[in-house]
């Protein structure tokens, strides 16, 4: 097989409400997605889910934009692996990676899209590439992001009437205010719903965190996601407070899961198809999590309905899960499962919605990710589209 030509489209999908949380500083829904176009006239899809102001600790991993994603993938990965014939698909794909160091988010949409490509070529769904399906279904959990406290209460309470039973609430930004909504939360909802906060690092130090923290402590919080910069603070807090505490903008790799597993006082951590640089290196950071006992999920930044199918077979494929997965129910206009719950968007580039079951996401079965791009939403939501060919 080669791959003949990418196709680079850049698209912006219909907010249902804005969504926010700590060092944001950009909408999400605008992201790239890549289309690669075999000799044979096959089609592949992935996704650059690129956001400028989200990365790692201490600059260790930084944000990608649509310009940088746009251009590693059409000036660097392009010219090295179009028209080049392979039969292994890791040959293909450490072609690329050898063409420039970092850049996980544009090296995913490539690999997502070479999976996509080959799973389709053989009849099977993406999952049966990376090991096989271990679930037919993920529990989908509803993140609430920055909003007045009387809007959050009333997102939670029509999420939970959809079937979500699981909660994260983004915080940093105004302690006493969120310690409250925290508080009205628990008392609408009760302890049959598991309840998160997620911090994306605002809080300045362990002590900050744990001093707001205590207030909640008879709150029966399922875990506090990356409320400080850097995995020392983490372990710091993690040996203070009775919540356990999840890893997320500390874990890109399983080099990273790795040195929480050396430690072993971090209970949990959040995996991303980005953050490694596509499902495949996702897969390693799960094998290392689940030698080492560690409990995760699959998080995401709300991506498109490309980039988040390459969420639920990544999903399905995984061992070390135990958490709602916090990603978008990808959905179109014209089959909206749902009216709140895990509803990022009006509108998606899908031929069809996501199938949601009481608060479950199924895993699509089809060939490739299971359901195809809609040629007539992509023309109605791309802001451009590039052809690149050898």
């Amino acid at each position: 097989m080669k791959i003949e030509s990418f196709v680079l489209h850049r698209v912006n999908l219909p907010l249902r409400r804005p969504h926010r949380w700590a060092g944001l500083t950009e909408d999400i829904g605008r992201y790239l997605l890549l289309e690669v176009v075999s000799d044979s006239g096959g089609h592949g899809w992935g996704e650059a889910t690129a956001l400028a102001s989200w990365g790692g600790d201490h600059g260790r991993y930084y944000g990608e934009t649509l310009d940088t994603a746009d251009y590693v993938l059409r000036e660097l990965v392009a010219p090295a692996v179009l028209g080049v014939a392979f039969t292994d698909r890791h040959e293909i794909l450490a072609l690329a990676d050898a063409q420039v160091r970092g850049h996980p988010y544009a090296k995913t949409a490539f690999q997502c899209a070479v999976l996509d490509l080959l799973a389709r070529d053989l009849g099977v769904p993406v999952y049966e590439l990376l090991g096989g399906k271990r679930r037919d279904r993920i529990e989908l959990g509803h993140s609430i992001g920055f909003m007045d406290t009387t809007t959050a209460v009333a997102e939670v309470l029509a999420a939970v009437a959809e079937g979500v039973r699981a909660i994260k609430v983004k915080v940093g930004q105004d302690a006493d205010r969120e310690v409250e909504l925290i508080r009205r939360i628990h008392e609408e909802v009760g302890d049959t719903v598991h309840l998160a906060v997620d911090a994306n690092r605002a809080w300045s130090s362990a002590v900050q965190a744990e001093r707001v923290l205590r207030r909640l402590a008879d709150v029966p919080l399922r875990y506090v996601e990356q409320p400080t910069e850097s995995l020392a603070q983490l372990e710091s807090l993690a040996a203070r407070i009775p919540f356990p505490v999840m890893a997320d903008e500390s874990m890109w790799t399983a080099y990273d899961m790795a040195e929480i597993a050396r430690h072993g006082i971090v209970q949990r951590a959040s995996i991303y198809t980005s953050k490694a640089g596509g499902p495949i290196g996702a897969l390693a950071a799960d094998a290392v999590a689940t030698a080492f006992g560690i409990g995760t999920n699959v998080n995401g930044s709300g991506e498109t309905g490309v980039g988040n199918l390459a969420n639920l077979h990544l999903a399905a494929a995984m061992t070390s899960m135990s958490e709602a997965c916090l990603v978008p129910l990808s959905t179109i206009a014209e089959d909206p499962r749902t009216t709140v719950a895990g509803r990022m968007y009006l509108d998606d580039v899908l031929t069809e919605s996501m199938d949601y079951v009481g608060g479950d996401v199924m895993i699509p079965t089809g060939p490739g990710w299971g359901i195809d791009v809609d040629a007539a939403k992509m023309e109605r939501y791309t802001v451009s589209s590039e052809v690149v060919r050898k």
